[in-house]
């Protein structure tokens, strides 16, 4: 999410302005004022699991998401895509959802409905509609992500210190193919994923759930992830010992509020070592 200039990075909530490496006054807003468990506790020697988010943190991004296809679409169909709008889409979901996770069926029929109301947001004549959702979802449901090479033997070290190691992704219904796909998910303890569980981070519920499948304290769990809002100041509120992974960026000593922040997985395992 280095370098100076003006650059879209992508957060869990979406693509998001960032400048000069700098993160979204959003999200700085989130954390000031808050005081890290890293700091109180003075390390994370003490820790008992480790929980991770996927997305740009164990997981690349993919060259042909369905994100980087919408823009084009529209504009093929006859609509425009202006500024923010497929950013304030993705923020507008809700980070409760409960009553449409009651089934995978249920999740998608909700996910396509929210993709028409863009496309008519977007001036797509209806009769486009279907074909478009069409498109998005067989990109959004086929795709299969790869994990970044440091991925596998951190997990597995980690295993091996007799750490718990979990997951907890704003994600489709679909994440256990993807942990499957990449020979990671007898690596991984639990999981839990917002289209089944029915809140995104950085909703409590989500985390509270996060600290019952590790069964042990909050403060001895360790929260890594990219995304400053959803996971970190998400993961602080909660209790948790939050790490900030920038693999893209070098982030600037002011945009954590003290929160640790690693380029990659070997410096979270020295930094918990």
């Amino acid at each position: 999410m280095a370098g100076g200039g003006n650059r879209v990075t992508y957060d869990v909530l979406g693509p998001v302005a960032a400048v000069g490496g700098r993160p979204p006054a959003r999200a700085r807003s989130m954390l000031a004022g808050w005081d890290s468990p890293f700091r109180q506790n003075g390390g994370m020697t003490d820790t008992q699991a480790v929980v991770f988010d996927f997305y740009n943190t164990l997981a690349a991004p993919h060259a042909d998401d369905f994100w980087s296809r919408l823009p084009g679409l529209v504009a093929a169909a006859g609509g425009e895509m202006e500024g923010r709008a497929l950013e304030d889409w993705e923020r507008l979901q809700p980070e409760e959802h409960l009553e449409h996770s009651t089934s995978e069926a249920a999740y998608r029929a909700w996910q396509a409905r929210r993709l028409e109301a863009l496309l008519e947001q977007c001036g797509v004549p209806r009769a486009a509609h279907a074909g478009i959702v069409a498109e998005i979802e067989d990109v959004r449901y086929t795709r299969l992500f790869q994990v970044f090479p440091d991925v596998a033997d951190v997990l597995a070290d980690l295993r091996d210190r007799g750490l718990m190691v979990g997951i907890c992704s704003n994600w489709d219904w679909d994440l256990e193919r993807h942990l499957r796909h990449n020979r990671i998910h007898d690596l991984i303890d639990f999981f839990v994923c917002s289209a089944i569980h029915g809140h995104r981070k950085p909703h409590p519920a989500i985390f509270a759930t996060v600290i019952d499948q590790a069964g042990v304290p909050a403060e001895r769990i360790v929260f890594v992830g990219d995304s400053l809002s959803d996971d970190i100041a998400g993961s602080m509120r909660a209790g948790l010992r939050p790490v900030h992974i920038a693999r893209h960026h070098a982030c600037p000593p002011d945009g954590h509020d003290g929160v640790a922040c690693v380029p990659d997985l070997h410096g979270l395992a020295a930094l918990i070592a």
